[in-house]
């Protein structure tokens, strides 16, 4: 007697995990990108009374994980925003990365090589040679303390790219597995990332390489 909103298509069976809407996107006030100084992101929601759940260590937030947003959040070194939003009885949205970087807190990171972040020729060319050439960041809950992700299996991430001069990327969820070498151990591996509807999009819309045929998809 009411209308519902059934997420998947049953065809000869019963409709079931029906919901009664679908929760509005979660918008963030500042969008991934690169930054120089602390400010605070916003997250809202067209779903009134929906209740948002952000991360900040890579993990999905859930009904149950994650911390219940309650204002604003602020931003003061590298991160990885993560947000969904919740209401009982309707569909809760896809998960939402966005990633900010201070780039002069990339160049003291600990993992980078003090021979070159330090050296009197290199050094103080770092902050442009990073803000060169366009960022990928991969989000992703895999944690192996002591290994790098195998292939198989495949894991879920999020994948983002990001443009210094502000020119608008994209951000999707995919997959990713390790990806040839596959009897070398090395600290950095190869990946490769796959679009999936298990995921999010089945194939990536965007014009990845301008300059040749295959720019767009």
């Amino acid at each position: 007697g009411s209308w519902q909103f059934f997420p998947y298509q049953s065809p000869e069976r019963e409709n079931d995990n029906a919901f009664l809407g679908v929760i509005g996107d979660t918008k963030f006030s500042h969008d991934r990108g690169f930054y120089d100084t602390p400010f605070s992101v916003t997250i809202a929601s067209e779903t009134e009374d929906a209740t948002i759940k952000y991360t900040t260590d890579g993990t999905v937030p859930s009904e149950t994980a994650g911390q219940t947003y309650t204002g604003a959040i602020p931003i003061e070194t590298n991160t990885c925003l993560r947000a969904m939003a919740f209401k009982t009885g309707f569909k809760p949205t896809d998960v939402d990365t966005h990633t900010f970087i201070f780039v002069n807190n990339v160049i003291a990171h600990p993992k980078m090589s003090t021979d070159i972040t330090q050296n009197p020729v290199w050094g103080p060319q770092m902050r442009d040679a990073l803000l060169e050439i366009p960022t990928i960041s991969l989000v992703t809950p895999h944690v192996i303390p002591d290994e790098p992700i195998q292939s198989p299996p495949e894991v879920p991430v999020s994948i983002e790219m990001i443009f210094p001069d502000g020119t608008e990327g994209f951000q999707a969820n995919a997959g990713v597995e390790r990806f040839g070498g596959q009897y070398t151990v090395w600290t950095k591996q190869a990946l490769r990332v796959s679009f999936k509807s298990i995921y999010g999009p089945s194939r990536l819309k965007f014009d990845l390489f301008s300059d040749t045929p295959y720019g767009g998809d």
